[in-house]
């Protein structure tokens, strides 16, 4: 009992340093207090599962000190939406790696730290709270499916945007440029993320069973 209760503990420390780390991040890329200060970041991906990962730890967080216990329905919920910005932060820092290639050239030391933090710390300390504190094997199939519509929906309201927008700037990725890849190659691009997003998603949800039947031997 004394374990299981400093493991909660450790846990709510945990998920309150992935806030900060969040928060900090997406502040130093709105490069608040300065002159160069724009919500444009807000357009990104990047941006907005970061978001959704700090409020996501932060409600859990109040959640718990202010609650002992999760009715069942409750902890459907949370696994849901934890399964949610876990896939999407995933997300984030595989694109960012594999895609974005060159994104800190002609970045300041600030702007630099906040992208290692919202592509790379925040990515990785989230899929490290799943595998150290997540309970196993409550995963569903289902749960792959459901993560992969946040992203497809963020992707053609980008691109919807973008019609109304004048500039450079209206598409926030340029594997989402319609003005230069056309809207096949948008298209195609799209369906690809979203089916390498539900195969990563389905191997999560393998990996999560076999680690369960690991531990119950």
């Amino acid at each position: 009992m004394l374990e299981s209760e400093q493991k909660r503990k450790a846990s709510l420390v945990y998920k309150t340093l992935i806030v900060l780390a969040a928060v900090v991040g997406i502040l130093l890329q709105c490069e608040i207090g300065t002159s160069n200060f724009s919500l444009y970041s807000f357009r990104m991906f990047t941006t907005l599962s970061n978001l959704a990962v700090a409020l996501f730890f932060a409600v859990y967080v109040v959640f718990s000190l202010r609650n002992s216990s999760f009715s069942d329905s409750q902890k459907k919920a949370f696994k849901a939406f934890k399964f949610l910005i876990t896939m999407c932060i995933m997300l984030t820092g595989l694109v960012a790696h594999f895609m974005l290639v060159g994104m800190f050239d002609s970045m300041d030391a600030e702007a630099n730290a906040g992208l290692v933090l919202l592509h790379y710390v925040v990515p990785i300390a989230t899929v490290l709270d799943w595998l150290i504190f997540d309970i196993k094997g409550e995963t569903t199939r289902k749960m792959p499916l459901f993560a992969a519509v946040f992203p497809v929906l963020y992707a053609l309201v980008t691109m919807i945007a973008a019609q109304f927008m004048q500039g450079d700037g209206k598409y926030p990725y340029p594997f989402l440029n319609v003005d230069i890849l056309g809207v096949d190659g948008v298209a195609l691009n799209i369906v690809l993320l979203a089916v390498a997003f539900i195969a990563v998603g389905y191997a999560g949800v393998w990996v999560d069973h076999k680690l369960a039947a690991q531990r119950g031997r």
